[in-house]
């Protein structure tokens, strides 16, 4: 089989031409995610209360990167959702949570394909741009959202703006998550699953 045949098998591109295809990348995006989150909450248990990491993110922005932004955002909601039932955590799942959630991929992911650095080299594009996605993301679901639905469903009884405060720390996990996921656009670009520059 030629390089070329191999490169459109593996191409998440082709997925538009395939659902099959989209399904299994779709999938595979879920397991990675819900990977991510066991090992996040398998650290977070050896760490302060008050710092705990999530590498769930880092799943959210591969597949917002390579298979879009709305299939990013589905990834989001039912990792979250199966992760939900595989790891309890006393309780149904939050739906504002998982709206956040799937928020999160989506800003990411809209950013990270439809703006643009044309006059940075490939490689300093994609991190500018996922930094920007991530941080976007970060202000919109992680310190606002979900920030307010882990306060309006579990502490309400104390006041909003300390409970804030108290998420600051999360700030660790999301430049964690940008930094982990710059360092894998290399692999992700040589494989071809990255759109390219226009």
């Amino acid at each position: 089989m030629s390089n070329n045949n191999q490169q459109e098998i593996a191409t998440p591109n082709t997925c538009r031409k395939n659902h099959t295809r989209t399904v299994v990348y779709i999938a595979t995006m879920v397991a990675i995610s819900i990977v991510l989150k066991l090992i996040s909450n398998t650290l977070s248990q050896t760490l302060p209360t008050f710092l705990k990491l999530s590498f769930a993110y880092l799943g959210w922005y591969i597949s917002a990167a390579i298979l879009g932004p709305y299939i990013g955002a589905a990834v989001a909601c039912i990792s979250d959702l199966t992760g939900q039932w595989l790891i309890p955590t006393g309780g149904a799942p939050n739906p504002v949570l998982l709206l956040s959630n799937g928020l999160n991929a989506l800003i990411f992911g809209l950013i990270f394909r439809y703006v643009r650095f044309k006059k940075l080299p490939t490689f300093a594009d994609y991190c500018v741009r996922a930094i920007i996605g991530a941080l976007a993301s970060a202000l919109v679901c992680t310190f606002g959202l979900s920030t307010f639905a882990l306060w309006f469903y579990y502490s309400s009884s104390t006041n909003y703006l300390a409970y804030m405060v108290t998420r600051l720390p999360q700030i660790t996990a999301v430049i964690a998550n940008i930094l982990l996921f710059i360092g894998i656009i290399p692999v992700l670009t040589h494989l071809g699953l990255l759109q390219k520059k226009e």
